[in-house]
């Protein structure tokens, strides 16, 4: 039998010191396209979707677009060969989005540019995955949306010190004040999702690397404390539920044997309980806050409009705000599964939602993988950072609607579903490669 160095497979799989492709600068510029650079840069006709003023975005999506069309004929082959099908799902997924614009003309233009961004979002990360070695390619998309979430986190704090009546807004509950992005905009909700995935990844990366780490304290603690301030109760609930699957499938029960020990006591005994409450209501009425600040109305009206266009929708990112929010109003309808329900039917929710379903079962089944970074303990703690990740974006996801167009949340979903097909790949490709040599 040939012995497999286990040191040798934690290089083979993922080098955590590996370089920026091509393809990894049009993921970036995608990203920073989402950024809202002041108030006024993204006003426009409160009568009219969209702002076909903003050359900034378009003109960073254009950009994005070149750049992954040359990243993509170069690697051409080797993308389509290892591309997992859920990302094909989710590319189908787009491709209906784009031709459900037939069926609001008012609109099209704006439904066709929100289905466009959603094609390159998927189209770009097949790019990477065209790289020679798949995993790193991934892997350093992870670290990118990192250190990139990290820079929004710099900006918000930034913006509270030069701007803090932009940044600091009334609010009611136990904190009288929200705090938001001003420069980029973020909503506080936006914020403490940055803010908790933050948290998240560093708490991760504090069990793998030994460099670092008084930094990695001090970001914990400060984007804690944004989140807090952001008041967003579903990324609060999501960093926790995610860090409880984190350190369960990294073996690290006894950080969560310990919580219960000292945190139980600690929080029924010192009064915390009622704080909880209060920062969890806010000072809504018992009717408000059931109704999960008004959105369980919004999901009602959405149920209707998919009863009435089960099977194409009414229109991708445009039937939502048009027929149900009001154009002034909200954008989304604060709930991925009916933004896409209203603008695609089950001809797009279905391989949305099996593109998610394969991946998040696929990621689990991977833990149980016969392979020697699967056991390794790099391989373990990075597995079990990517199940929390799909936690955290999955609880985001119920209040919130980036997992089903060009958004953060969407861009971390690309990542995950990207890291488990390729994973899956490459693990079996090698697995059968030294079941040959042990034949030979």
């Amino acid at each position: 039998m040939v012995k497999i160095d286990k040191d040798k497979f934690d290089l083979d799989i993922i080098n955590l010191k590996s370089r920026l492709k091509l393809a990894h600068y049009a993921y970036i510029c995608m990203f920073i396209a989402i950024l809202i650079w002041g108030v006024g840069l993204d006003s426009h006709n409160a009568n009219k979707l969209g702002n076909t003023g903003n050359w900034y975005r378009m003109g960073l999506v254009f950009l994005a677009a070149l750049i992954g069309v040359i990243a993509l004929g170069r690697n051409a082959s080797a993308a389509f060969r290892n591309t997992p099908r859920s990302i094909w799902l989710l590319l189908f997924y787009g491709v209906v989005a784009f031709f459900s614009s037939q069926l609001i003309p008012t609109h099209a233009f704006y439904v066709m540019w929100k289905a466009i961004e959603v094609i390159l979002d998927v189209l770009i990360m097949i790019a990477i995955i065209g790289n020679k070695r798949p995993m790193d390619a991934v892997w350093q998309t992870h670290r990118i949306i990192f250190f990139l979430f990290l820079f929004l986190l710099v900006c918000a704090w930034v913006g509270a010190v030069v701007k803090p009546s932009l940044a600091f807004v009334p609010s009611r509950g136990v904190i009288p004040f929200t705090i938001q992005g001003a420069y980029p905009a973020q909503n506080g909700n936006s914020l403490a999702f940055v803010s908790a995935f933050i948290v998240f990844s560093s708490i991760s990366r504090l069990f793998r690397e030994r460099e670092n780490r008084i930094f990695y304290y001090l970001l914990i603690v400060s984007a804690f404390i944004t989140l807090i301030l952001g008041q967003s109760r579903t990324s609060l609930v999501a960093l926790f539920l995610a860090l409880f699957v984190f350190f369960y499938f990294d073996k690290r029960k006894k950080f969560l044997v310990w919580g219960a020990i000292i945190g139980a006591p600690a929080i029924l005994y010192s009064g915390a309980t009622v704080l909880f409450s209060d920062y969890f209501m806010r000072s809504q009425s018992k009717e408000l806050f059931t109704s999960l600040s008004g959105r369980t109305h919004g999901w009602e009206a959405a149920w209707s409009s998919f009863l009435e266009n089960p099977l194409f929708g009414s229109g991708f990112a445009a039937a939502a705000r048009t027929q149900i929010l009001g154009v002034s109003g909200a954008s989304t309808l604060h709930g991925s599964i009916f933004d896409v329900m209203v603008g695609v039917g089950l001809v797009g929710l279905i391989p949305w939602l099996l593109a998610i379903v394969f991946s998040v079962l696929g990621i689990y089944k991977l833990r149980k993988f016969k392979h020697p970074w699967i056991t390794s303990p790099l391989g373990q703690n990075i597995h079990a950072e990517m199940l929390g990740l799909f936690v955290l974006v999955g609880v985001r996801s119920t209040t919130s609607s980036g997992a089903s167009m060009h958004e953060h949340t969407f861009m971390i979903l690309l990542i995950l579903i990207a890291y488990t097909g390729v994973l899956k790949t490459v693990l079996q490709r090698d697995r059968k490669k030294s079941l040959k040599e042990m034949k030979w």
